[in-house]
Formats: structure tokens, sequence, C-alpha cells
């Protein structure tokens, strides 16, 4: 929030914006109904990314803030006059089931059942791009955005400190230690992603259609550990079984560890093996059609950076204080 804060006065932009408090899980967003009918009377577009973010909690735990708060945020497109929503789903909303690796996801394919979804948060947003989709087939202009495994800004590297990916990430570099696992690190640079989101809700139709924003061209994690090693960062790589008890019993060791309270996330369901995809999510991931997006953003300049050496390399200078504090 403070990177977004500084770069928004650098830029002049910092007083266009108007911070105004509610709450997702309330009704009406916690607004006043004055200030909800308010707001219905000038909003020209809803841009909705507003989620609890929580991956232990279930779905009784979520389903107020990202269920219920997408339920207020399209009561208040249609207050008024219909008001363009322009929804951010996770690509979590998809079961993560290889069916036909050589058969892309298609943007315009329907939302599979939710049958092999585990988590509460993928089950919450699973639900709230349901009610999205049902408003846009009643008429609501609607565009819906999923974004990949967001990652550190393509120019200065900076990644947040909230994200899974990036923690694991800075653990490796931080403790000079990666797990063996072949397979593609997906992840999508996050000022792609924000100019994507806004030329795609300005551009292309508002009919519901679905973008998937993802990186077209996925690196191997690998080779991002040999890239991450040319920045002064040497590794010692084990099999990911091996990988995690050690990066566990390293990281337990050390209670002001940024891993630490993430931990229950890595360890595998008791009595269960761990497989290079609980290391790995993407392995699981089918291949994702991006036809929507490459149409959308046709002749606007905006590109997807792909994931090279010289972008590690910003991730590494641009996260030095995280990778070097334990």
């Amino acid at each position: 929030r403070h990177g977004l804060r500084d770069g928004l006065a650098a830029a002049g932009h910092l007083d266009r914006l108007a911070g105004l408090a509610g709450d997702l899980g309330a009704p009406r967003l916690g607004l006043t109904p004055e200030r909800f009918d308010a707001l219905a009377d000038e909003l020209d577009g809803l841009y909705h990314s507003g989620a609890l973010v929580d991956f232990l909690r279930p779905y009784t735990e979520l389903e107020a803030a990202n269920v219920g708060g997408t339920r207020e945020v399209l009561r208040l497109a249609c207050a008024r006059r219909p008001t363009p929503v322009h929804h951010v789903s996770p690509i979590g909303v998809l079961p993560l089931l290889h069916t036909d690796a050589d058969a892309p996801v298609s943007e315009s394919a329907p939302l599979p059942p939710p049958t092999h979804l585990e988590g509460g948060y993928e089950q919450t947003k699973w639900v709230a791009e349901r009610l999205v989709a049902e408003a846009a087939a009643r008429g609501l202009p609607v565009t819906v955005h999923r974004p990949g495994r967001v990652s550190g800004h393509g120019g200065s590297g900076r990644w947040t400190a909230d994200d899974l990916a990036s923690h694991v990430f800075m653990a490796c570099l931080r403790h000079g230690l990666a797990p063996a696992v072949e397979g593609t690190f997906d992840v999508t640079p996050v000022d792609f992603v924000a100019a994507a989101v806004v030329e795609l809700s300005l551009r292309a139709p508002r009919d519901g259609r679905v973008h998937h924003l993802v990186n077209p061209e996925r690196a191997s994690l690998q080779r991002v550990y040999d890239w991450a090693e040319a920045c002064g960062h040497p590794l010692r790589r084990l099999p990911a079984e091996a990988w995690l008890a050690e990066m566990i019993a390293l990281v337990e060791g050390l209670p002001d560890d940024p891993l630490l309270p993430l931990l229950p996330l890595l360890r595998p369901a008791p009595g269960q093996p761990v497989r290079d995809e609980d290391i790995l999510p993407d392995i699981a991931m089918p291949p994702l059609g991006t036809g929507h997006v490459a149409a959308g953003l046709a002749g606007t300049g905006v590109r997807c950076p792909v994931v090279d050496e010289a972008l590690v390399r910003r991730w590494v200078e641009g996260n030095a204080a995280r990778i070097g504090s334990a």
C-alpha cells in the first residue's frame, strides 16, 4: 500500500483518490443507505478485486466478505442505472487438473463445477464469479479478469510480502536451499495485470467474457533458480520431500523468519507424501487460453514481460532487504 501511495504521489495522481471506509462483509458494503445511494448515482464503473484472502479458513468464515461482498457490489451496480462491473477472480476457481495437455482451457469455456476445489477461498471465489456471470446473463455490463500467480513489478522488481509464492522464493534465496522440482514457474508481473485490467475494461465487450491474465510464456523453475544464483545467491537443491523437511526444520528454529506463519500451507496432510505439485502447483495447472486478452490488448502496447534473467535480477535487487533478513 505504501508503495502504491508513493508511486501515485510521484506521478501526481494522489489528489485524484478519495478513500472511503467500508466492510465487504456488511450490507451495503458497510455504508449508510444515503452514502450507498449517492455512490450509485456517481459511479461510472466498478472494479471489484476486494476479498478476504485466507487459504486456511473454511468457506463459512470467508463467505460474508467474498460472496456477500460481491453480491453487494452487484447491488450497487444495479441501484440506479446499470454500472459496468469489472470483476477480478483468481485462476484458482478452475480445478487444477490436467485433462488434455494439448487443449488449453478456453476463456469461453463455462466455469467448471467446484467439485475439486478444496479450499474455502477458492470455493467462495467460485461462487462469487457465478454471481457475476448470472448478473451478466441478466444484462449487467460485466468483464471478468482471472490473474494467475501475480509476481513482482516488471520494472522495479518489488514483490508484495503478502504472497505465498513470493515468500517461498525469497526463503529459498535467503537460506540457500531450493527444491529440485521440474516444472514451470508460472507468474505474471503485477504491472502487466494492472495495465491489462484497465485496458480491457475500457476496450473489451462488457458481455461477461473472461480474460486469463497469465504469462503466455512459462519459465522453467530450475532456470529461474539458475538466474538467481547468477545474482550471487548459491542454492543447494534437494528433492521436494527432503527440501521441505529441511526448510521446515530450519525455519522453525527462526521465530522471526517471514516463512514461519505460512508453513501450514506447505505441509502435506497427515500420512500423505510430499508431491512435486505441492511445492509447485503449476505442474497441475492445465494450459490456459488467452485469446480474449490478445484480442483486447491488440494495438495497446501492453504486453506481459517474459520471465528471464533480467527480470529475475530485478526481483532479487528489488527485494534485497527481504532476502537478507531471517
